[in-house]
C-alpha cells in the first residue's frame, strides 16, 4: 500500500516564517528553567545547537531574553527563515562563496539569497529549514552505560549473520537501476524492489509518499518502511535508515547504496530475532535535494507523538579508501555514538571516532525534533562521492560488513536496554551526611529494580543501593560535609540487565543552607522591596531572614521577596543581606557576602527635581544655557532643585542621573533638547535613562519630557533626521513606553549655514494650554554653528501607550499632510503613572507661552494626587490594574490637639487612591464609623503599617502610629481588614489550590478545547493578560521549580 504523510513537507517550499526581518542570536540554555524562559518569550527557534538554540527575534525580545538571565549573542541582522539553510556534503568547499552564519562541526547555517543558491554543482543541494520552529526542550546529557552489553557471545552470533554475500548482492542491484533520482522510473524501480525485499523478509512493507522540488519540478516521492513490533516496549522505536536516491549521473554505490543494502541486511537478520522495543526499517527518498524524506518522516513521528529512543543512520560505509576506522557522528547527545564505538571496537575491531554534530544526512533532521541519534560513515570519504565512478569496483566489501554488523550490535543492544533514568533533582539532607535522589517514573514495563550510583569527586569508590519498582526516591548517607558526588540512576529487568544510558548529576551535602542568590534591593514609596533567587534544596530548610543594617529582622520570609517599609526608614541608605535558616536555626554563611544598599522613595509632595540634558553629548544644535534659563523662569516661585545634566556627576553613576537622585522629588522636569544624540532611549550604558525614568514613574514619581527625539544625520544609508533606535535596536523603555519608531521621511536638511524643517509650533487642543509659535531668533540662539533657521531641527512623532490625551498637534510650515496635525504632546493622568510629554523643544518657542505651558504642566501634575505605589519588578513598564500584592496603609497629619475620634475616616488611604478592584476594607480603628472608609489623598501622608497579600482571602492588620501635640504624645492602636474577593490565581480547574493539574487544565483548554477557567483570569498565572501556553509553564516552573508565584505582583 502507499501512505501519504500527514505533514506537509514545508523544508524545500521555502515559506514566508513568522521570523521576517528578525535578526538571528545564539541563546544558552543550561536547564530547564531556561528553557522553559525561552519557549515563554516566543521566539522563532530555528536551530539546536551544543549549548541552546539559534532563534530569530527582534531586538526589544533579545533584550528581554538578556533581561530574565540568558546569555543572549548577536549573530546576524535582518535575516528570513526563508533565507536560512544548511549544510548537505562532508565537502564543505562546494558551497564556499555563500555567506556563513553560524558553523558547529558539520552544521553550517547558511544565508541563501533563494531556491537557486540552494543547488550545488555536482547535483545535491543545501538544507533550508522547515516552516515550524525546532522544538524548545532541554535535557540533561547522557552517559554510556559500559556494564549494559548482553553476552558478547550471544551479540557475535547475531552479528555473524550478517552476510558480506547477501550485502554484494543488494549493492549490485541498487547500482544497476539506471539512475536513482527522485522522481525517476529508475528511483521508481528501486523503491519496488526495495519493498518487494522487505516483503520476502516477512514485513508488511509501505511506501510513504511527499511532495518534493526536485531540480525544478515538484514530484511525487517516496520513503519504503518497514516495523517489527517489540514484545516489551511497544511504544519505544529504534529507527535504523538510510537514504536510496542518487544524484544524476551516479550509479551511487556508496552513495547511498551501501546504506541501505545495509538496512536490509539488518532487517533480514532481525525479522526473526525477538525484540523487546520496535524496530522501524526506513529507506529515505530525495535526500539529495535537501534530506526531503526524513524531514518528511520525523516530522510526521514528531508531531504524532512517536518515542523514538534513538535514529541509526548509514550513509557511505563502504568506500574502498577504508579499513579499519568509522567516523561516528551525532546529535544532541553523545552516548549512543560512544556506545557505537565501544561495541565496534570489543566486536569487529573497528575503531570509530567522535565526528561531531553534521547537518548532511537523514540523521539531522531528527535531530531537529528533538530525537537522539547515531550516525555512522566512513572515516575516509570517497574520492568518488557524486561522479559517475561511484560504483562497486570502488568497494571494500570486508570493511563495508563490518560497519554494517557494528550497527546491528549497537541498535540491538538499545533494543534489549530498559528506560534510561533521569534523576530530576537532588535534595541536601541538610546534616552535612545525606543527600535524597528523585527520578521521573516512566514506563515500567519491563524493569524489576532501579539502582542509584554515587561516587566522590574526582576518584572515590562507587558505591549504591537498590531501590525497588514504584518508588522514585533515594537517601544516600554516610557522606562527608563538603564533599562533591556524582551520582545516577540505572533501571534492571528481570534478567539483570540495565539501562544503555542514564545522566549524571553532581550534589554536595551540607549542614548549613545554601545562600540566595540574585539579590535585587529596589526602592518603592516609603519603602524597600528585596527579590532574590532561591538557592536551596535542603529538606530542612524554613525560611529566609532579612539583615538590614547588620540587625536581622523578627520576620520569617518564606517567599523570594520581601518588602521593607518600616516607617522609620526615612531618607537614610541601608543595607541589607538575605540569608537561608533551616529547622535547626542554621544560617547560610555571610562571610565575604557584600550587603546592597538602597533607600526609600519619599517622593516629597511639592518638591521638583529639574533636569537639564541639552548637550549631554553634543552641542551642535542646541544651546544648554538658554534651555537652563527658560527651566529656571518657568519654575519661578516652586520648590524646586535644578541641575544641569552635563554639568552634574551623580556619586551613584557618574555618565547620567540615577534612580536615587529622584527619590525626594514629587515631580521631575527633564528637558533634554540635544538634536545630534538621543540621550533618553539610548544604553544606559551611553546614557540613557528611560530604565530609570520608567520605574520611578512605577513607584509614583511624575514626570514633565520635554525635548526632540531626532537625529539630524548626513552620513551612511539613514535619512536626515531619522530616529536611529529603529526595531531591532536598544531602547528598552523608549521603545516599551512610546513605541517610538523609524522615521518614514526626513523634515529637516541643512547647508554650511541653513536649517530648513517643518516644525513652526503647536496647535493647543486644551484650553488651558496656549497654542505655541516658533521663536526663529531663539532657534538662532540655539544654533550657532548656522545664520539662518527655517523652523525647529528634528522633530519626531511618538505613539505612547496607555491612551494618553493628545494636548497639542503639529503645526506644519507648508501644512504638509504628513504633518500637519500630528500628536506631538500627550498628557496622562491615570491611577497608574502620571507625565506629561512634550515631543518638541519648548525653549525654541516664543518664551511667555513656552513658560506658561511648561507652569501648566507641573500644576497639573502638582495637583494629580499620589499615583498608585504599584510594585513592578525593574525593568519592565507594564503596570498592571489588577490587584496589587502590596497594600500600604497611609493616615493623614494630626492637628495638634485632636484625639482620633476628631480625624475623618476619609484621610485613610489604601494603595494609593481608591481600594483596589476586588477589595473592600473595614477598620476598628477608635473613632472610625461605618465598616467601609471613604478613600481619599491625605496633604502629607506617611505609612502606619504594611502588609503582603498574595493569594489569601483575609489579612488582619493592626495599625499604629503616633502624633505629638502640644508636649504630649498619642498611640493609637486598632486594624484594619483586608477582604480578598478576586480569584485565587493560578486555580484555573477552581479546586482551591494550584498544582499540576491546574497546568494540565490550561493545557487542555487552549490545545484540545476543554473547558475555559472560570473565571478566565484564574487561568492567567504570569499575569499578561492571555490564557496560552506560557500559564501551564509558569505554574510548572512554581510547583518544581520555585519559581514566583502565579498572580499579579
Amino acid at each position: 500500500m502507499i501512505r501519504t504523510c500527514i505533514l506537509t513537507l514545508a523544508t524545500v517550499v521555502l515559506l514566508a516564517a513568522a521570523g521576517f526581518g528578525a535578526d538571528l542570536y545564539q541563546v544558552a540554555v543550561q536547564n530547564q528553567h531556561q528553557a522553559d524562559l525561552l519557549k515563554a518569550s516566543g521566539v522563532d527557534a530555528v536551530l539546536r545547537v551544543h549549548d541552546g538554540y539559534l532563534v530569530l527575534a527582534d531586538k526589544p525580545t533579545a533584550d528581554h531574553l538578556v533581561s530574565v538571565g540568558l546569555k543572549t549573542t548577536f549573530l546576524a541582522k535582518d535575516i528570513d527563515r526563508q533565507q536560512l539553510a544548511l549544510e548537505n556534503s562532508r565537502d564543505l568547499s562546494k558551497s564556499a562563496n555563500l555567506p556563513v552564519l553560524y558553523q558547529e562541526d558539520g552544521v553550517v547555517l547558511y544565508r541563501v539569497g533563494g531556491q537557486a543558491e540552494l543547488a550545488q554543482p555536482d547535483g545535491s543541494f543545501l538544507v533550508p529549514l522547515p516552516a515550524e520552529p525546532v522544538p524548545i526542550i532541554f535535557r540533561l546529557p547522557l552517559v554510556a552505560n559500559e556494564a549494559a552489553f548482553r553476552d558478547i557471545q550471544t551479540l557475535r552470533d547475531l552479528m555473524n549473520q550478517i552476510s558480506q554475500d547477501s550485502l554484494t548482492s543488494y549493492l549490485n542491484r541498487l547500482q544497476a537501476f539506471p539512475g536513482r533520482v527522485a522522481g525517476t522510473s529508475g528511483n521508481l524501480a528501486a523503491r519496488d524492489w526495495i519493498r518487494s525485499k522487505l516483503q520476502s523478509f516477512g514485513y508488511s512493507a509501505e511506501i510513504e509518499s511527499f511532495e518534493a522540488e526536485v531540480y525544478g519540478y515538484w514530484v511525487t516521492c517516496y520513503n519504503v518502511v518497514a516495523s517489527k513490533t517489540g514484545t516489551v516496549f511497544p511504544s519505544r522505536k529504534i529507527v535504523i535508515g538510510a537514504h536510496f536516491d542518487a544524484v544524476p549521473g551516479s550509479p551511487g554505490a556508496d552513495d547511498n547504496g551501501t546504506g541501505t543494502a545495509a538496512v536490509l541486511e539488518m532487517a533480514r537478520v532481525l525479522a526473526d530475532e525477538p525484540a523487546e522495543m520496535t524496530f522501524v526499517f526506513a529507506l529515505f527518498d530525495s535526500e539529495e535535494q535537501g534530506l526531503n524524506g526524513s524531514w518528511a518522516y520525523a516530522g510526521n513521528a514528531y508531531y504524532s507523538g512517536d518515542s523514538i529512543v534513538c535514529m541509526v543512520n548509514m550513509d557511505m560505509i563502504g568506500s574502498v579508501g577504508n579499513t579499519n576506522e568509522a567516523e561516528i557522528k551525532y546529535g544532541e547527545q553523545t552516548a549512543y555514538a560512544r556506545l557505537w564505538i565501544n561495541l565496534a571496537d570489543t566486536l569487529t575491531g573497528l575503531q570509530g571516532f567522535m565526528g561531531g554534530q553534521a547537518s548532511n544526512s537523514d540523521h539531522y533532521p531528527f535531530t531537529y525534533y528533538g530525537y537522539d541519534v547515531v550516525y555512522a560513515q566512513e572515516a575516509v570519504m570517497s574520492p568518488y562521492y557524486h561522479q559517475p565512478t561511484d560504483s562497486t569496483t570502488h568497494i571494500n566489501f570486508f570493511y563495508f560488513t563490518l560497519m554494517a554488523k557494528s550497527t546491528l550490535a549497537t541498535a540491538y543492544v538499545i533494543n534489549y536496554s530498559p528506560p534510561g533514568v533521569t534523576i530530576s533533582q537532588v535534595r541536601d539532607g541538610g546534616d552535612g551526611q545525606s543527600l535524597q535522589a528523585e527520578w521521573t517514573i516512566g514506563n515500567t514495563s519491563g524493569v524489576s529494580f532501579y539502582r542509584v550510583y554515587w561516587q566522590a569527586q574526582p576518584s572515590g569508590p562507587l558505591d549504591s543501593t537498590t531501590i525497588p519498582i514504584g518508588t522514585n526516591l533515594a537517601l544516600l548517607t554516610g557522606l562527608t560535609d563538603g564533599q562533591e558526588y556524582k551520582i545516577h540512576a540505572v533501571a534492571f529487568d528481570a534478567d539483570g540487565h540495565p539501562s544503555v544510558v542514564y545522566n549524571e548529576v553532581l550534589a554536595t551535602p551540607h549542614s548549613i543552607p545554601a545562600a540566595p542568590e540574585n539579590l535585587l534591593v529596589m526602592p518603592v514609596y516609603r519603602g524597600i522591596r528585596l527579590n532574590w533567587t532561591r538557592n536551596n534544596t535542603e529538606l530542612d530548610f524554613n525560611h529566609f531572614t532579612i539583615i538590614r543594617d547588620g540587625v536581622a529582622l523578627p520576620i520569617a520570609v518564606g517567599d523570594t521577596f520581601f518588602l521593607d517599609n518600616d516607617y522609620t526608614l526615612g531618607a537614610d541608605m541601608h543595607e541589607y543581606l538575605v540569608v537561608a535558616s533551616d529547622n535547626d536555626g542554621n544560617h547560610s554563611d555571610t562571610v565575604g557576602v557584600q550587603p546592597l544598599s538602597m533607600r526609600a522613595a519619599t517622593l516629597q509632595p511639592g518638591h521638583i527635581l529639574a533636569v537639564n540634558r541639552s548637550n549631554k553629548s553634543a552641542a551642535d544644535i542646541v544651546n544648554e544655557v538658554v534651555t537652563g534659563e527658560y527651566m529656571r523662569e518657568a519654575l519661578t516661585g516652586y520648590n524646586y532643585d535644578y541641575r544641569s545634566d552635563t554639568a552634574y556627576g551623580s556619586i551613584h553613576r557618574p555618565d547620567t542621573l540615577h534612580l536615587i537622585d529622584l527619590l525626594d522629588y514629587d515631580v521631575l522636569v527633564l528637558g533634554g533638547e540635544s538634536a545630534r544624540n538621543d540621550n533618553f532611549g539610548t544604553e544606559p550604558m551611553f546614557g540613557g535613562i528611560m530604565d530609570t525614568l520608567t520605574y520611578y514613574l512605577s513607584i509614583g514619581g511624575k514626570i514633565v519630557l520635554f525635548g526632540r527625539w531626532g537625529e539630524l544625520y548626513t552620513g551612511g544609508t539613514y535619512y536626515a533626521d531619522t530616529i536611529l533606535f529603529e526595531p531591532g535596536y536598544s531602547n528598552y523603555g523608549y521603545k516599551s513606553y512610546f513605541h517610538l519608531d523609524r522615521r518614514v521621511r526626513y523634515l529637516s536638511s541643512f547647508t554650511t549655514t541653513t536649517i530648513s524643517s517643518d516644525l513652526i509650533g503647536a496647535h493647543s487642543l486644551k484650553p488651558e494650554f496656549p497654542s505655541l509659535v516658533w521663536d526663529s531668533m531663539a532657534a538662532v540662539n540655539h544654533s550657532t554653528p548656522w545664520t539662518m533657521v527655517g523652523g525647529i531641527p528634528c522633530p519626531t512623532f511618538g505613539v505612547l501607550r496607555s491612551g494618553p490625551e493628545v494636548i497639542y498637534t503639529y503645526d506644519s510650515r507648508t501644512n504638509f499632510t504628513f504633518t500637519e496635525g500630528k500628536p506631538i504632546a500627550w498628557r496622562y493622568l491615570g491611577d497608574d503613572y502620571k507625565y506629561i510629554f512634550f515631543e518638541f523643544p519648548l525653549s525654541f518657542i516664543d518664551r511667555p507661552s513656552a513658560v506658561a505651558t511648561l507652569r501648566e504642566a507641573v500644576a497639573e501634575l502638582m495637583s494629580a494626587g499620589w499615583a498608585a505605589a504599584t510594585t513592578i519588578d525593574p525593568g519592565t513598564i507594564d503596570i498592571s490594574g489588577s490587584p496589587p500584592s502590596t497594600v500600604t496603609i497611609y493616615v493623614g497629619d494630626f492637628i495638634n490637639g485632636k484625639t482620633a475620634a476628631d480625624v475623618d475616616p476619609a484621610t485613610v488611604l489604601c494603595n494609593g487612591v481608591v481600594a483596589p478592584s476586588g477589595w473592600t476594607i473595614e477598620s476598628s480603628v477608635p473613632g472610625f464609623t461605618g465598616d467601609v472608609l471613604a478613600l481619599t489623598v491625605p496633604t502629607d501622608p506617611f505609612v502606619a503599617s504594611f502588609g503582603t497579600v498574595v493569594g489569601t482571602v483575609e489579612r488582619t492588620y493592626t495599625v499604629s502610629w503616633t502624633f505629638s501635640g502640644e508636649g504630649e504624645s498619642n498611640l493609637i492602636e486598632g486594624t484594619v481588614v483586608l477582604h480578598n474577593e478576586t480569584t485565587l490565581a493560578g486555580d484555573a480547574n477552581g479546586d482551591g489550590q494550584v498544582n499540576i493539574g491546574d497546568a494540565v487544565f490550561i493545557i487542555t483548554y487552549v490545545f484540545r478545547g476543554g473547558p475555559a477557567p472560570d473565571p478566565l483570569s484564574s487561568g492567567d498565572a504570569n499575569c499578561d493578560a492571555k490564557i496560552n501556553v506560557g500559564d501551564a509553564v509558569y505554574i510548572v516552573t512554581y510547583i518544581f521549580r520555585g519559581g514566583p508565584a502565579p498572580g499579579c505582583k
